[in-house]
Parts: C-alpha cells; structure tokens; sequence
C-alpha cells in the first residue's frame, strides 16, 4: 500500500500551513481500534495497523499478528473473504491552537 502524503492548499507558502500533530480517529467494523498519539500508531485489538508521521503521511501496514484476528471471525458465507473496515477521520493540529484542526475522511479495509 503506497503512502499517503498530505498535500498544501495551492498558492500558499510551502510549509505555512503544515499541522504539527496528526492522528487518525477510526470505528472498526470488528474488534477495537486505538490510536496512540505518542507513537502515532494506530492499533486494533492490540495489532498495529497504521501509523501516522510527522509530516502528515500515513503507512497502512497490517502487522502479521493479525492472524489471530481473523483466526476468530465466524467464516463469511458464500465464499466471500473475511474483512474489518476501519471508518476513520485523519485529523491534522495546529501549534498553540492558532487554527482550527483540518480533517479528511479514509477508508482502510484489511
């Protein structure tokens, strides 16, 4: 899965509007998401699944563990694969709340 790179609004002045801080807001339609905004990493069940960095971009990258997740799942019916669709809201802060914080939607499913 490629990374995700925020992008600035044309005409403004590379770095002027840039958040400082990023987390990722998610419901999972199985199991139980969190995000730990010290480590910027986003965790289902206690798998990491996501990560936030610094500068906005985001790695979509479900850790093998995750076999014990879907170990657990009732098998779908008529051979359709198991899945967890993770409903998020990327969410970028200013410094010193001197703006309002931007969001934008993401859709992630494993």
């Amino acid at each position: 899965v490629p990374v995700l790179q925020v992008q600035e609004p044309p005409g403004t002045t590379p770095g002027s509007l840039k958040p400082s801080a990023y987390s990722v807001a998610c419901e999972a339609s199985k199991g139980s998401y969190v995000f730990d905004e010290v480590l910027g990493v986003g965790w289902l069940d206690g798998h990491p699944v996501l990560e936030a960095y610094p500068d906005g971009s985001i790695s979509i990258a479900p850790a093998a563990s995750m076999i014990v997740l879907f170990d657990a799942m009732q098998a779908p019916s008529s051979g359709a694969r198991m899945e967890v669709k993770l409903t998020c809201v990327v969410y970028g802060r200013f410094p010193a709340d001197l703006h309002a914080p931007v969001s934008a939607p993401l859709t992630v499913e494993l």
